[in-house]
């Protein structure tokens, strides 16, 4: 079964509007990890089904975006990350139809966003639907960037 009914589609964009929709595109950019795992939760509860926090790259126009080597993400579990380290990572939500929820790439890389990405700020999509885009993922929950000290919960808020 698919989710991305035109209804889904509408009340999830609303709901990331609400959530994301003040922020500037730097400021999505800087925090995406930690904006998806809001966004994890805010979908769970709207679909009533479990969504998987997935890290990876997406290739798109012949080239790896965000990509890392597996040794690379080997070393980061061991070692951890220096502060304002960049990382070369992307993060979105894999719905159990294999349908991506990506409330970030529109800020990530907006010259290679779509029109539609850009104005909805999100992505809302089966991958078969998708003509010039793949996501690879190299990791599903959060517990890497948990590990490696990108995703942090603060407690008190």
């Amino acid at each position: 079964m698919r989710f991305a009914s035109a209804e889904a589609i509408a009340t999830t964009q609303r709901l990331l509007d609400y959530g994301l929709g003040r922020l500037r595109e730097d400021v999505v950019a800087a925090q995406r990890f930690g904006l998806t795992a809001m966004v994890r939760g805010i979908l769970e509860a709207q679909l009533r089904v479990r969504v998987a926090y997935t890290l990876g790259y997406v290739y798109q126009n012949g080239q790896r975006l965000c990509h890392t080597p597996i040794e690379g993400l080997e070393q980061m579990l061991r070692t951890g990350i220096a502060p304002g380290a960049r990382i070369s990572l992307h993060s979105w939500l894999t719905l159990p139809s294999h349908e991506i929820v990506d409330p970030t790439f529109w800020a990530v890389f907006p010259a290679l966003s779509s029109p539609g990405e850009r104005e909805a700020r999100s992505l809302f999509m089966h991958p078969d639907q998708m003509s010039d885009r793949t996501y690879h993922p190299q990791w599903v929950g959060d517990g890497f960037v948990r590990r490696i000290g990108t995703l942090k919960e603060y407690e008190g808020w």
